[in-house]
């Protein structure tokens, strides 16, 4: 965010705080209520009840990994994860690693097929020795810290990350982040002929075969509202960060649990759900809340952020180079 952008976003605020009613300023809890806690950030910044938030400091990011309190009786219990226990598929495709599938592609006399997750991406953290757990999907990985990419079916798909973490982690499993070009392929088909993934409906939205029909009020303004006003052309800044904002309802659903949300090679939530990042540096597919602001289906497409901008819709999908065939038995 300019400098300018900063000012006009710290005074709207300030007016907006002042003249808010008591009982507007203090903040609800969002993630209050049991049923919406799945990684537990009741203090995280942002959603201290009795807190105004009216300035945003560099030091927001740390805060933003501190707080978290599981279960007030056990504070140093650890942060239950919903993808705890879950585990990649193997691919159908013998040339294809774990949770991908094959996509075939030619470029005239060219072999340019490619394997590509079968669902959002979800992390695990390895540890030194080369142990691994689960990671948040709600939390963006810390600096230095090394993680990796899993396609999980079932999962919470990882949120909240740059595309330069995506990129790490895809490469960390011995992928890549996938290229706009393969994104496409994947969504659109061979020949571009799908504006939509589902075969049986390519150039019409079918409403609710993928998460992609907005809610009222939007998650983000039903953890905010008119607290920590949008600026006309600012941000929320740390804020769109927040790890409670996918944990409302009707915000994320878990991969592959729209079963008609597949393209033909079985390739689940292409569209909707979360956006996510391409080797262009560009981000695709809308998420749960806007699927047609920047294009409709396939040709959704976000250009205005940089390779390290991250927020709560941002998630990815990794691509692998298939292995030769093994040779047909005698």
């Amino acid at each position: 965010m300019e400098l300018g952008d900063r000012v006009v976003f710290y005074v709207v605020l300030a007016i907006a705080v002042l003249f808010a009613p008591a009982t507007a300023r203090a903040q609800e809890n969002v993630c209050k209520d049991p049923n919406d806690l799945l990684a537990c950030v009741t203090k995280a910044i942002g959603v201290d009840p009795d807190k105004v938030v009216t300035k945003v400091t560099a030091a927001d990011d740390d805060a933003y990994y501190k707080g978290i309190n599981c279960d007030p009786n056990k504070p140093s219990a650890p942060s239950p994860d919903p993808n705890d226990g879950l585990v990649e598929k193997m691919s159908s495709d013998s040339r294809c690693p774990k949770g991908t599938t094959f996509i075939e592609k030619k470029n005239g006399d060219k072999d340019e097929s490619f394997c590509v997750d079968m669902y959002h991406a979800e992390l695990v953290e390895v540890l030194e020795g080369g142990s691994e757990r689960p990671w948040s999907p709600y939390f963006p990985p810390k600096k230095g810290q090394k993680v990796r990419a899993v396609s999980l079916a079932g999962a919470i798909p990882q949120s909240n990350i740059t595309m330069i973490d995506a990129k790490a982690a895809c490469e960390n499993s011995g992928k890549r982040l996938c290229s706009d070009d393969e994104w496409l392929r994947t969504c659109s088909g061979p020949k571009r002929e799908r504006k939509f993934p589902y075969a049986d409906s390519p150039d019409k939205r079918v409403p609710g075969r993928c998460n992609d029909q907005p809610r009222v009020p939007s998650a983000l303004d039903e953890a905010y509202g008119k607290i920590n006003p949008k600026p006309e052309g600012g941000e929320f800044g740390p804020f769109m960060r927040n790890a409670c904002i996918l944990q409302r309802a009707r915000s994320l659903t878990r991969t592959g649990a729209l079963k008609d949300c597949v393209t033909p090679e079985g390739v689940f939530d292409m569209i909707g759900n979360l956006h996510q990042w391409t080797g262009g540096t560009v981000f695709r597919g809308g998420y749960f809340q806007d699927q047609k602001l920047n294009g409709e289906g396939c040709t959704y497409v976000t250009t205005r952020h940089d390779a390290g901008h991250n927020d709560y819709s941002t998630g990815f999908r990794c691509c692998a180079t298939p292995v030769a065939a093994p040779a047909p038995k005698n």
